[in-house]
């Protein structure tokens, strides 16, 4: 899934992982990981703010255990963003 809004850009993926549960079983869970891709400035407290709502969301949505939910946060400076053709910086 992708979603791009304003300076963000979210992509989110469901990994599909196995585990030996101790009774001998294996145990599937399905796990979002979500790359947020946007431009650098942002403060720690915006960014807890957007992994917090990003991960409300999917735990809503899918019901996975946000134990499962992985954010991760990509940062760009304008000057290696370009949009319609010219740098992000000019």
């Amino acid at each position: 899934m992708l979603c791009q809004r304003g300076a963000i850009i979210a992509y989110t993926r469901m990994l599909n992982t196995h585990f030996a549960h101790s009774s001998g079983t294996t145990v599937n869970h399905t796990m979002p990981v979500v790359i947020i891709k946007m431009r650098k400035g942002f403060s720690s407290e915006q960014k807890r703010i957007i992994v917090k709502e990003f991960t409300s969301t999917l735990t809503a949505t899918l019901g996975v255990d946000p134990e499962l939910v992985t954010i991760m946060i990509d940062e760009h400076e304008l000057e290696n963003i370009g949009k319609a053709g010219k740098l992000r910086c000019d």
